[in-house]
């Protein structure tokens, strides 16, 4: 529905041009080569200052369009954790698509940022993905027709190291995400999602621990009792964080 609207509606469209749309939850500024920039401010109004171009901001996601002729760079900031999608397709004059960019499922913390050159002279722009926010680049992601299992893995692996690499469980965590890997590696892929829901099952039972509810009939019944005075495997928005991010 929305790459409908963004494709149909466009206001002096250039022949040539990148459409483009989000997936949440991330929010895009987009700066041409002169300077000129698209996307919100600071204050939450839409600027919309690069010629042959527009921004749109939907109730989950944003869009636009940009002429095909021109370089871009786009600036993405996670507005919540979880995972985002960009997708990118250049088209023609006659109304073909040409090029597809597509950066689907890539998972994200809170404070997460990315950057994309859009250039219509480089056949596979990269997205580089910087998971903490510190300004340091920690992935270089490729458009892919499907997203990509393992680099999501991969992503998943550096959030969750980031949390508190002394503690057991978070230890526990990676290495079952690194056995989830290796069955995406042989193509086990509905073992692997199976697997994925356990985790989810696990982070929501530290959940329910950390605010006093328990869970009946499991070997740590006590921690119903305990409430929230026992010590804390992982915290309430560790948790919540790579729940939405696994989900």
């Amino acid at each position: 529905i929305l790459e409908n609207r963004v494709v149909q509606n466009f206001p002096c469209r250039p022949v040539n041009h990148f459409v483009w749309h989000t997936g949440s939850p991330i929010n895009v500024v987009v700066q041409d080569a002169g300077g000129f920039v698209n996307g919100l401010d600071a204050e939450g109004n839409i600027r919309r200052e690069i010629s042959l171009s527009d921004f749109m901001v939907f109730e989950e996601n944003e869009g636009g369009f940009l002429s095909a002729d021109g370089v871009y760079t786009m600036k993405l900031d996670a507005s919540d954790a979880g995972i985002f999608s960009l997708l990118i397709d250049e088209i023609d004059e006659d109304g073909n698509v040409t090029s597809q960019f597509k950066y689907q499922d890539v998972p994200i913390t809170a404070s997460s940022t990315a950057v994309l050159e859009l250039d219509p002279n480089v056949v596979e722009p990269m997205l580089l993905l910087d998971v903490e926010g510190d300004g340091i680049a920690d992935f270089s992601i490729g458009s892919a027709q499907q997203p990509d299992f393992l680099i999501s893995l991969d992503v998943l692996v550096r959030i969750v190291s980031s949390i508190d690499t002394d503690s057991e469980f978070i230890k526990k965590l990676l290495h079952e995400i690194s056995k989830i890997r290796k069955e995406v590696e042989k193509e086990k892929l509905m073992k692997a999602r199976r697997e994925l829901e356990k985790l989810i099952q696990k982070l929501e039972k530290e959940v329910d621990r950390n605010i006093g509810k328990g869970h009946k009939g499991d070997d740590d019944e006590d921690d119903a009792e305990e409430g929230n005075s026992r010590k804390q495997k992982i915290s309430t928005s560790d948790a919540e964080m790579l729940i939405k991010i696994i989900q």
